[in-house]
């Protein structure tokens, strides 16, 4: 025996570590006929037979018992050696992933890819964690967006075929394992896969009904049907969103104020209004309190819905909420973050702010918006870009283009917050108002460094592009070359024709309605300006908005009236109609 050992050590090789398990199921009763010390008879050639396969040399005359023992040291041997292996695939997977996760903090998207690239080489079987580093690795390791998109899809296949090939061969999926599965989807954008990954772990762990978020491990909890939910916000699937609020409901997971929160979100996004009222209607009859977030996405829908009845009521609610809490519930109401790490209490309380904000500004009570606004240093809040960036929408929404609001906007350089799009046309409106063209420009400069350009020459060119703004915006720059030429009419020549707004591409092509509109974007800025300016807009001509120079030239003398300043033209006329009176005067003195 002690011989068949070592011979079984040298000249076994590791090639044979694939038919371990037939061996053994081939070799059981022969094992139990030595142990009765019975003959093998017809089995023995088929033994020697199987060890002259694995490399053993038999020696002449050697007995059952003797041929037994070789055999069973040689699978004791394979045995031990297989799981070695299985202990170093372990460790180097373990090793692997740490390195991954190394590279996925620092979006190292081509020495995650090395890592996973090596693993395969290696025969070893990356898992799910692994995939979804690399994943998240390659999102923000930056680089051409084709190939991006190339890589992500590549390893996002490749994932969910290793995991079709584990279900399908009957191998356990842990929860662990969904999940990593369901994060890898998020961040590839796949959020139809994402979906189906959650519908398959509810079939083979079927969630506890009521268990709350953190309460339950071992199946789907509410956290991964937000998670879920947050990769359908991202990519703009409300249908799906739908559906996994609707699934989450069947299988008895108890909706917290989290969840309203990140619903509210998605479906106002999609301009959803009916879904968001009743979520409204949901969180109110479980008795969850106000949330501002959830609030403030109720008025936006009452508002459009017609419902306006409602705005002042879920306002002061709002109003009412955030001044009697001290933000020990932020956490409790916090929605789904993904993709962006866990926000922390201050950020939270931050956004309930700045979501009570922006509902005083859609009831039209901006003093309400700026008492709260002012009032976050007394809570030990510094005000962030949300809040001052909500503060001076509110301002704008209420018609207030004064001082207040270039206050405000002139306090993003002071403290090294970020202005969004409509806070520097809001900083650019008001300082048109006051005629000082040179804020209008450095605003407009520091505008462009952000967003896409579109007035070329700013303010002596008398057409903008604003094919690539967002309707808001569009309307925003729009009355701000209005406000600018009819302040100051020299400043165009009158050769350059009208004033142009263009709204799309001259090379697309247009669809055009009964009414001559080519594009909804066309109509929103025409409905401003004849709408809400009272300003005569001509919208026939392809792709543009057109303002004649007539109208430039009345809405300049409005302007210059209520000013109590006169133009050039007005001059002009006076001066004719002094110089006909005096001749009136004179001819008749001569009569």
């Amino acid at each position: 025996p002690a011989a068949a050992s070592s011979t079984a050590k040298a000249g076994a090789p590791k090639a044979a570590k694939t038919g371990s398990r037939a061996s053994k199921a081939k070799t059981s009763k022969p094992a139990a006929a030595s142990s009765t010390g019975a003959s093998l008879g017809d089995d023995r050639k088929a033994l020697e037979k199987k060890l002259k396969q694995l490399g053993f040399m038999l020696p002449k005359g050697a007995s059952d018992e003797e041929l037994l023992a070789m055999l069973e040291g040689s699978m004791a041997n394979m045995g031990s050696e297989a799981d070695e292996e299985e202990a170093e695939d372990a460790s180097a997977l373990v090793i692997s992933e740490e390195a991954l996760q190394a590279h996925a903090q620092a979006s190292n998207a081509r020495d995650a890819l090395h890592v996973l690239q090596a693993l395969k080489t290696s025969g070893v079987t990356p898992s799910a964690a692994s995939y979804e580093m690399v994943i998240r690795a390659v999102l923000e390791g930056g680089g051409p967006r084709a190939r991006v998109r190339e890589r992500l899809a590549a390893l996002t296949d490749e994932l969910l075929e290793h995991h079709t090939q584990a279900t399908e061969k009957g191998v356990v999926v842990d929860p662990e394992t969904y999940r990593a599965v369901l994060r890898a989807c998020g961040y590839a954008g796949r959020w139809m896969e994402a979906r189906e990954i959650l519908e398959e772990f509810c079939e083979a762990y079927p969630p506890q009904s009521g268990v709350a978020a953190e309460a339950s491990a071992s199946s789907p909890n509410l956290a991964d049907f937000e998670l879920a939910m947050a990769i359908c916000r991202e990519e703009g699937a409300w249908e799906a969103a739908y559906f996994i609020l609707r699934l989450a409901r069947v299988h008895g997971i108890t909706a917290e104020m989290s969840t309203y929160r990140l619903a509210a979100e998605i479906f106002l996004k999609a301009e959803r209004y009916d879904v968001v009222l009743s979520l409204l209607e949901d969180s109110r009859n479980q008795g969850l309190g106000a949330d501002a977030v959830l609030y403030e996405a109720a008025i936006s829908a009452s508002e459009v819905m017609g419902a306006e009845a409602w705005m002042p009521v879920l306002k002061q609610e709002i109003v009412e909420a955030l001044s009697k809490s001290d933000g020990s519930e932020a956490i409790a109401t916090m929605s789904c973050a993904w993709p962006q790490p866990t926000p922390t209490w201050e950020e939270l309380r931050l956004r309930d702010f700045a979501a009570g904000i922006r509902a005083c500004g859609r009831c039209g009570d901006w003093q309400q918006a700026v008492a709260m606004f002012e009032a976050l240093p007394a809570r030990g809040l510094s005000p962030d870009s949300g809040c001052s960036n909500a503060a001076v929408w509110a301002l704008a929404r209420a018609g207030i283009f004064d001082d207040s609001l270039l206050s405000l906007a002139g306090q993003f350089k002071q403290t090294g917050l970020e202005p969004d799009s409509m806070t520097y046309l809001s900083a650019m409106l008001a300082s048109a108002l006051k005629d000082d063209f040179e804020a209008v420009k450095t605003f407009y400069d520091e505008y462009c460094e952000s967003y896409p350009r579109w007035w070329d020459g700013i303010p002596d060119k008398s057409s903008i592009d604003v094919t690539h703004l967002p309707p808001q915006d569009a309307a925003m720059a729009t009355r701000i070359l209005v406000e600018v030429m009819r302040r100051h009419p020299k400043l165009r020549r009158m050769k350059q024709g009208p004033l142009t707004i263009r709204t799309s591409d001259e090379d697309v092509e247009r669809n055009v309605d009964a009414k001559g509109f080519d594009s909804n974007l066309k109509r929103y800025v025409h409905e401003y300006l004849t709408q809400d300016l009272k300003i005569d807009a001509n919208h026939l001509a392809a792709g543009v908005v057109l303002i004649a120079n007539s109208e430039v030239r009345r809405l300049a003398d409005e302007t210059a009236e209520a000013l109590g300043v006169r133009t050039k033209r007005q001059k002009k006329t006076a001066l004719l109609e002094k110089a006909e009176a005096t001749a009136y005067q004179s001819d008749w003195e001569d009569d």
